[in-house]
């Protein structure tokens, strides 16, 4: 379920970046989905830190949040989670990390759909001269 919601996230993210204001041109779209490939590959792949800490996730923390504890780029729930006598603590931040690796995920969208589009806007302007 929880990797499903993250595929779901991504492919909504790429729709909305190549959507916005006018349609995106083929080359960059196709820049834009191995991106998305790239970042949900990133967030769903176990990266080994339950085998590092030798402790499974919080009980108190919600279902998302405990299915992607140690997954997620660039930021896992973990890494947000206050450690208390070798034990984590959930103070209700780790839920941010799927936020932040969202937003990180739109920056690198946007600014790679800008710069596609400058590279073909001064290839158009470099041709037609």
């Amino acid at each position: 379920m929880v990797d499903g919601l993250v595929i779901a996230l991504a492919v909504f993210t790429l729709v909305a970046v190549t959507r916005r204001l006018h349609p995106a041109r083929p080359i960059p779209v196709v820049i834009l989905t191995g991106l998305s490939a790239a970042w949900t590959w990133a967030n769903l792949r176990d990266p080994g830190w339950e085998e590092v800490w030798i402790e499974s996730a919080p009980r108190e923390l919600n279902p998302i949040t405990r299915a992607l504890f140690y997954r997620g780029w660039p930021l896992a729930p973990f890494m947000l989670c206050i450690i208390h006598g070798n034990r984590f603590r959930p103070d209700g931040f780790e839920s941010w990390a799927m936020v932040i690796d969202r937003l990180v995920l739109l920056a690198a969208l946007w600014l790679a759909r800008l710069g596609c589009d400058r590279l073909a806007i001064r290839n158009c302007d470099h041709v037609g001269k």
